[in-house]
C-alpha cells in the first residue's frame, strides 16, 4: 500500500470511529421524570382515549382535549387503542399516561 492509501485508511476509520463514539455517548431520554402540567390541564383526573397503541417506554397518540396527542407510559403494559387512561404528567409535547382503572 502507498502512504497516501495507508493515511486515507486510516483517516476513513477514526471518522468511524469518531461516530460510533457519538452515538455510544449520546443521553437517552429520561422518561421516568414527571413535570407538572400547566395550569390549563386538571392535574390529576383529565381522561384520555388511547388512539394509536402506547407500547412500553415507548410514544403512541390519545386523543385528549379534543386534539390528538403523542403519549407515553413509564410501565411495562401495552395500552391498546380505545382504552381510558389518565393523564398524569407532560414531558416536552408528549403526555405522560397511567391506565385507567376501574374501581366498581
Amino acid at each position: 500500500m502507498t502512504k497516501i492509501t495507508e493515511i486515507l485508511l486510516e483517516t476513513f476509520i477514526n471518522i468511524i470511529k469518531s461516530f460510533q463514539s457519538v452515538e455510544a455517548e449520546k443521553p437517552s431520554i429520561n422518561t421516568s421524570r414527571k413535570l407538572p402540567l400547566n395550569s390549563s390541564f386538571s392535574y390529576p383526573e383529565e381522561e384520555a382515549i388511547v388512539d394509536v397503541a402506547i407500547y412500553p417506554y415507548k410514544r403512541g397518540r390519545v386523543y385528549f382535549r379534543g386534539s390528538w396527542w403523542f403519549a407515553q407510559c413509564e410501565r411495562k403494559i401495552i395500552l391498546l387503542p380505545g382504552q381510558m387512561v389518565h393523564v398524569v404528567g407532560i414531558n416536552n409535547i408528549t403526555l405522560l399516561v397511567e391506565p385507567f382503572v376501574s374501581t366498581f
